[in-house]
């Protein structure tokens, strides 16, 4: 690509290169002003011998086949000396990347745009075309509310992104909804915007971003981005139809969302900036850098050029320069009208005699600023002044004289912590005073000052001491009684009363059940007592229970009943040498295994009040629970323990519950011992202490 392509120049002698929007390698993409139509365009430009430069007029043969005007159209394309340039329509409103720059959208509003979007991808796909880079930097909601495409198939050609495909094209649809409800980018193409957070490789839910995100879009996000869509009957999220129709379901309709946003006014990209008239009249040409003749004591000064600002006036016309800097000819710049008398070898041209000298009132306010000195006239970019009223552009001058400092700080005036005292309080203090004084040789006067007696002499704020810091109690004569709110003497006697009828009925209640505990006791003796299982718990430490049977216990289904029923006496034997083991399991026991568990059911005889279970083991660890019921049961599967513990020793106690009462006691082994060739249970000694 040439390299005097920069801001000014004309390509293929009509358009006018204004801004540099962006660059992808030797691609550029620019906006810039159609001197025939006198209207703003955006190009795209590439060199020839590169091999996207033809992927780029394919890109643009396929967008102009497009007919929804949602998409912003393919206006010019040409190969011409050693590049290749598209021109599509210029768009003109807010891009959604603006949009989400302060704050993510209502959700309506965000499905109502995307599924504007998924509507024209739709017909884009019926046509067989892709866009290629849906993201928000390519979506645009002009002034009259209408939703606009920028590049499709162009835009992903330029930047030399992979062939698009429809698939591709609904995953950034969904990624664009994402994006306007959490104001993250989750996409695939590259983007200015944030990027969704991830969670072991899949994106975050809208949801899990955001709250208040609706649920139907928080799953249609979640189904697309993060699996193959599933089918939602009716709709098929595959493809670009079934998002537009899932989001018009949830949006309703979208004729009053377009209003809306007519009527919010979108503005960001609407007012283009534009240049003064001067800088587009007929303008001389300036030759190239490598041929513009050395500077000498013989040659005249060249007249002051103006920086170049990246702007172009809507609707003006301009002379096409003599030559294409494209063709190899020379540049175009907008150049500032010298001063009266110079020339130069340049070929530039000098003022005209009917244009007013400089400084005077009657030059239009830009001339004014040109004809300043050189110290007075920025040379930084970004400082013209716009006149809307005037539709003038002048340039910021420097100051003549520096801004005066800011005034002084003025400290706040003094406020007194208490108002000032009035003089009645003034005059009532001193005759308090001099009350007090007199009262220090009078007994009987700081009774009568101090009970406020003469309306005179009071003063609401006098404590009877100097430093007022202590307010004293009122002074009473001896026998006078204290002045009490009516009732509270008959509310404390009545307190009273009631508080010695709740404690009469307490020991009366308290008498009744001791007198029943005694009669029971003494009608059965004390022997009846003691081996009752009603009577409490005695305080003494547990003792074991004799006369004590058991049999295996080995419930169906996963169990046969059996389990090594001839060694089950050796449990109770009172022999450690001697025990009673389950059979050996290649698996553990448990829910996930063979079965969930094995163990002995052991009968009291008599229901009596139970405390522990201690066992002897043989092997570890073993995890006992311990099952106690009036019945012989069959099933421990919707029993409650009464006790358990994981045994990682040889003995072991288990602690029942407080109140255990039981004639049957079961000892479920819920997890075996390893031993050589799987697991295995194995019990010395086993004892039920009540």
């Amino acid at each position: 690509m040439p390299t005097t392509i920069r801001p000014g120049d004309v390509l293929a002698n009509r358009y006018l290169l204004i801004d540099l929007l962006s660059e992808t390698g030797d691609g550029r993409f620019w906006r810039a002003h159609d001197r025939v139509l006198g209207r703003h365009v955006s190009v795209h430009v590439i060199p020839s011998g590169t091999p996207r430069a033809e992927v780029l007029l394919d890109a643009a043969r396929g967008c102009a086949r497009l007919t929804d005007r949602r998409f912003l159209r393919v206006l010019d394309a040409e190969v011409k000396n050693g590049v290749t340039y598209v021109v599509t329509e210029w768009g003109t409103g807010t891009s959604l990347q603006l949009m989400l720059q302060h704050a993510p959208l209502a959700p309506r509003r965000a499905a109502w745009l995307v599924g504007e979007v998924a509507g024209a991808m739709a017909a884009a796909h019926a046509a067989g075309v892709c866009h290629g880079r849906l993201v928000p930097e390519n979506i645009i909601v002009d002034l009259s509310g209408t939703v606009r495409i920028v590049g499709a198939q162009v835009d992903a050609a330029l930047k030399g992104l992979p062939t698009a495909d429809e698939r591709g094209d609904v995953h950034e649809l969904v990624s664009l909804l994402y994006a306007g409800l959490t104001g993250r980018w989750p996409g695939r193409s590259p983007s200015e915007m944030p990027a969704a957070p991830l969670e072991n490789g899949s994106v975050l839910r809208p949801r899990q971003v955001r709250a208040g995100i609706p649920r139907v879009l928080d799953e249609l996000c979640d189904d697309v981005l993060n699996a193959d869509a599933p089918p939602r009957a009716p709709y098929d999220l595959a493809t670009a139809r079934g998002i537009a129709d899932y989001l018009r379901e949830y949006v309703g309709d979208p004729a009053s969302m377009a209003a809306a946003e007519a009527e919010r006014g979108s503005t960001a990209t609407s007012g283009l900036p534009t240049l003064p008239p001067e800088l587009l009249d007929p303008l001389p040409p300036v030759l190239p850098h490598d041929a513009r003749p050395a500077a000498g004591p013989s040659t005249p000064s060249a007249p002051a050029v103006a920086p170049v600002a990246a702007m172009a006036v809507e609707g003006a016309t301009t002379t096409p320069p003599a030559h294409d800097p494209l063709d190899g000819g020379t540049a175009v710049r907008p150049v500032l009208p010298a001063e009266s008398g110079e020339s130069g070898d340049s070929g530039a041209a000098a003022a005209p005699a009917e244009e007013p000298a400089a400084g005077s009132a009657d030059q239009p306010a830009p001339a004014r600023a040109r004809a300043a000195s050189t110290g007075d006239v920025p040379t930084q970019a970004g400082v013209p002044i716009f006149d809307e009223e005037a539709d003038e552009v002048s340039w910021l001058a420097k100051r003549a004289e520096p801004p005066p400092p800011p005034p002084d700080f003025e400290p706040p005036p003094e406020r007194p912590l208490f108002a000032p005292e009035t003089p009645e309080e003034i005059e009532a203090r001193r005759r308090r005073a001099a009350a007090e004084s007199a009262a220090t040789s009078s007994p009987t006067a700081p009774a009568a000052a101090g009970n406020g007696s003469g309306s005179d002499d009071y003063w609401p704020w006098a404590t009877g001491h100097t430093t007022g810091a202590v307010i004293p109690h009122p002074v009473r004569e001896p026998g006078a009684r204290r002045n009490e709110k009516p009732g509270r003497t008959w509310l404390q006697l009545a307190g009273f009363l009631g508080a010695l009828v709740a404690l009469l009925l307490v020991v009366a209640l308290a008498y009744q059940i001791l007198g029943s505990s005694s009669d029971d006791g003494g009608g059965s003796g004390s022997t009846a007592s003691s081996d009752s299982p009603s009577s409490p718990l005695p305080s003494s430490a547990p003792t074991p229970i004799t006369g004590i049977t058991a049999v295996p216990f080995d419930p169906p289904p996963d169990g046969n009943g059996e389990e090594n029923d001839d060694s089950v006496p050796n449990a109770l034997d009172g022999d450690p040498a001697t025990s009673w083991n389950t059979l050996t399991y290649r698996q553990q026991l448990g829910p996930s295994g063979l079965k969930s568990g094995v163990g002995l059911q052991l009968d009291l005889g008599t229901a009596q009040n139970l405390r522990q279970v201690r066992l002897d083991l043989t092997g570890s660890p073993t995890s006992v629970s311990v099952y106690v019921t009036a019945d012989p049961v069959t099933s421990v599967e919707d029993l409650e323990a009464a006790g358990s513990a994981d045994i990682t020793g040889e003995e072991g106690t288990i602690d029942l519950a407080e109140g255990t009462t039981g004639q049957y006691v079961t000892v479920w082994l819920t997890s075996l011992p390893s031993v050589s060739g799987g697991f295995r249970g194995e019990i010395a000694e086993v004892q039920v202490l009540g």
